[in-house]
């Protein structure tokens, strides 16, 4: 946490709330960076933990069935609330929370559709 606010250079320029970031402005501030990580050590503690519970299972199936269960229990209410979300959006002729798009595996949030800009910088007026 502490770490983290080292990195946020909250002020005020003509007017506007900016942050900053000062690895840009501070020269050799990126190496510090690769030390003072946090995520590499949850992988590096997570892939532990995960070889440890693979090496205890009696067996390939029975790890990847308890840990399908593990996972599956709180996943599959999730998608049935999301799913809801979903249809209740549709119903009352909302755009939906997330669009598929070709080629992706994740979803993206949709962004609001731009009319086109006319030469001289107006949008449609007379």
């Amino acid at each position: 946490m502490v770490w983290h606010t080292t990195l946020c250079l909250l002020h005020v320029d003509a007017g506007r709330l900016v942050m900053t970031n000062p690895i840009d402005a501070v020269p050799g501030m990126w190496a510090l960076t690769w030390a003072l990580q946090v995520m590499p050590v949850f992988f590096v503690v997570g892939g532990y933990v995960h070889l440890l519970a693979w090496r205890s299972a009696p067996s390939t199936g029975a790890f990847l069935r308890r840990r399908a269960r593990r996972l599956g229990r709180p996943l599959v209410p999730f998608l049935g609330a999301w799913a809801v979300a979903e249809v209740g959006l549709l119903l009352a002729g909302r755009p939906p929370l997330c669009s598929p798009r070709c080629g992706s595996s994740s979803c993206k949030p949709r962004r609001p559709r731009r009319s086109p800009s006319r030469p001289g910088g107006t949008n449609g007026g007379a």
